[in-house]
C-alpha cells in the first residue's frame, strides 16, 4: 500500500498547469456604496392634515410640500429630528421648560394663530 501512495505523489495532475492567455487571479473589486437614506421625525405640532402630522417619518429627503411648509413656518424646522436624536427629543417635547417643549409650543403658536 505504501507504494500507491508514492506513485500518486509522483504523479502530475496536467490540470494544474496555469492557462495560458487567461488571468487566473481573483480580483478585489469594492462593492458599489449603498446611499443610505436618513429618516427624520417630526415632532411638532400638525400642520397640514393627511403632509406634516406629529409623528410623521421620512425616509431620505423631505417631500417639496414639507419643504414649502417649513418655509411658510420656520418655527417648525427644529422640530425635525434625525432618528437617532428622536428618543431624546421626544422626551423633551413632553417635559415643560425642556429646549423642545418650547420650541414645540412656539410652533404651535404660529401654526395655529388666528
Amino acid at each position: 500500500m505504501a507504494e500507491k501512495k508514492e506513485t500518486k505523489k509522483n504523479k502530475k495532475n496536467i490540470d494544474s498547469k496555469p492557462l495560458e492567455g487567461v488571468d487566473t487571479k481573483a480580483k478585489k473589486e469594492k462593492a458599489p456604496k449603498m446611499k443610505t437614506r436618513t429618516t427624520t421625525f417630526y415632532i411638532g405640532p400638525g400642520v397640514k392634515r393627511g403632509i406634516l402630522d406629529n409623528g410623521t417619518i421620512f425616509r431620505g429627503s423631505l417631500p417639496k410640500e414639507v419643504e414649502k411648509l417649513k418655509e411658510k413656518y420656520k418655527s417648525i424646522i427644529p422640530l425635525f429630528v434625525s432618528g437617532e436624536n428622536y428618543v431624546k427629543a421626544i422626551n423633551e417635547v413632553n417635559e415643560p421648560g425642556k429646549r423642545m417643549n418650547i420650541l414645540f409650543n412656539r410652533a404651535l403658536e404660529e401654526v395655529y394663530k388666528k
